[in-house]
Parts: structure tokens; sequence; C-alpha cells
């Protein structure tokens, strides 16, 4: 089946980065692939640090999508301001009529696991859509 439209959410790491060079060679025939990010403001309301914070992801966003714009396939970016990183991964995937979500996955087990949780593991619970993880 052809991949249409890919939602690819990116922490700015190298995983992160090889999830998007994935979902691109899967448009690159046509399609589009949605980069986005949850900024997570702090809990302490509007402060300097939290807009230099949006501020420095929306230009991060936008870097990617300038490099990565070739070709049929579009590159779309968009910065979610929202509380739960899966919630807002998944309702974003609703929203934009994604076929796939492609993310990685450190694959922690044990201790590591369990005090830093899983944001891909509660998306492929949540998510209506597959969810393609690349271990990384």
């Amino acid at each position: 089946m052809k991949r249409k439209v890919i939602l690819c959410p990116t922490d700015f790491s190298g995983a992160a980065k090889t999830a998007l060079m994935t979902a691109l060679e899967l448009v690159a025939d046509g399609g589009v692939v949605e980069i986005v990010h949850v900024f997570q403001p702090s809990p302490y309301g509007t402060t300097p640090m939290n807009e230099l914070g949006r501020v420095e992801a929306t230009e991060a966003l936008q870097k990617i999508a300038t490099k990565h714009a070739r070709g049929p396939a579009k590159v779309r970016v968009k910065l979610l301001l929202n509380g739960s990183v899966a919630e807002a991964l998944v309702k974003h995937a609703k929203k934009i009529g994604a076929d796939v979500i492609i993310m990685p996955t450190h694959g922690r087990k044990g201790l590591a696991r369990a005090l830093l949780g899983s944001v891909t593991e509660r998306v492929v619970r949540l998510s209506t859509c597959p969810v393609l993880t690349l271990p990384i």
C-alpha cells in the first residue's frame, strides 16, 4: 500500500533524523511527511525561557523542512503546544488523517523503562493508525 500522509515526530535527535529519512523514502514518489515537535512549556507559566524555547523549536522545524523539501513529496512542519507528547501525537495524527506514524524507539528495558517510560510505546497503544517503530 502506498503511503500518502506520514506523521514523523521529532525531538531533534539523531534517532528522530533516522525516522525522518525513512519517512522521506516512503513518500519519494509523492505524498506528505508532516514533521511535528511537541513543545512542553514550563509548568510555571509564560516565561522568557519558554518563549525562547518555542521560537528555537519553530526555527529548527523550519530548517528541517527547508533542507528536505524536494521532489514530488511535500514536507510540512507543525509545533504542537500540548501537554502529553503521546496524546498530542495521536490526536494530531487523527486530525491530519495520517496513514502511518514513524518514530524511533530506544528499546529500554527494566528500571530505565520504568523510570523513563516510553512515548513510542504509548503512541503504539493509543494510535488508531499504524505506527512504524525503528529500533535505535
